[in-house]
């Protein structure tokens, strides 16, 4: 049995239309004595306490602006920054939301009961990183950023999940922590959510308006093929997984469950 742990983040655009949520899991050692120093190295690198994903792409905001990135700065080190999270985690998962679709859509009772398209996606994650821990007779401690958008959110469905025992041994939740992602007590392994998160939330807003664009050059460059994912919650995918909620009875957990990722 291993002690394994989730960071995950959430953003989203300014009004909200479209919200992401994104984490990595992996062995607390790999993070605490692999990706944090590795991590560090490259803030010291750029003089920058947060490697936030949405102020390093172009035109590049805030601190990126002020120290006058370029095209050609950034690509070579989301390069290094990706090679660092594909190297020392396991897996990563990102999920988008159309807050529209999800209004429309999910039946009032889940939108209650989890508190909106944020807490769905953290719901969703627990699950499928915890039918993972499980399946390996493994823990996770699950981490998120505190005082983000959804936070409000994302504690009514962890609470659903770690307050009921059942539920909290099925998708072994050996604790839920909300810390800082940046200052002086920050955690700079939440900084790995924030980019599957961005790419997420990217996918998303180009899906919902129909864009012709090809896929992003990051998003491919991000995600290991086999071994992370990116989820879009707009109308076909949430009318889909309705119907499934139908054919369990109603059961949204078992809904949830992706029975061919359990080992065996």
């Amino acid at each position: 049995m291993a002690i394994l742990r989730v960071y995950g983040d959430a953003g989203g655009n300014r009004d909200q239309t479209n919200v992401a949520v994104g984490a990595y899991f992996g062995p607390v050692d790999q993070w605490d004595n692999w990706f944090k120093p590795l991590w560090n190295a490259e803030l010291k690198n750029e003089g920058v306490d947060c490697f936030h994903r949405a102020d390093m792409e172009p035109p590049f905001h805030n601190d990126f602006k002020e120290k006058g990135w370029t095209v050609q700065h950034q690509i070579p080190v989301l390069n290094r920054l990706h090679r660092i999270i594909k190297e020392r985690t396991i897996q990563g998962i990102g999920q988008a939301v159309s807050n529209d679709a999800f209004s429309r859509l999910m039946p009032p009772e889940i939108r209650r009961k989890y508190g909106g398209p944020y807490g769905w996606c953290v719901l969703r994650t627990i699950v499928w990183f915890g039918t993972w821990a499980r399946s390996y007779d493994d823990w996770i401690d699950f981490v998120f950023e505190a005082g983000d958008h959804g936070q409000g959110q994302i504690n009514q469905a962890l609470s659903e999940l770690s307050n009921n025992p059942t539920y909290n041994e099925m998708f072994r939740i050996a604790s839920l922590t909300f810390v800082p992602k940046r200052g002086p007590q920050g955690v700079v392994q939440l900084q790995a959510g924030d980019f599957i998160a961005y790419e997420a939330y990217k996918a998303i807003e180009n899906y919902v308006a129909g864009s012709p664009r090809p896929r992003r050059k990051s998003f491919d460059d991000l995600l290991r093929q086999d071994h992370d994912m990116v989820l879009l919650w707009s109308d076909e995918a949430i009318k889909n997984w309705v119907l499934r909620l139908k054919e369990c009875g109603g059961d949204v957990i078992e809904a949830l469950i992706e029975r061919e990722q359990v080992k065996g």
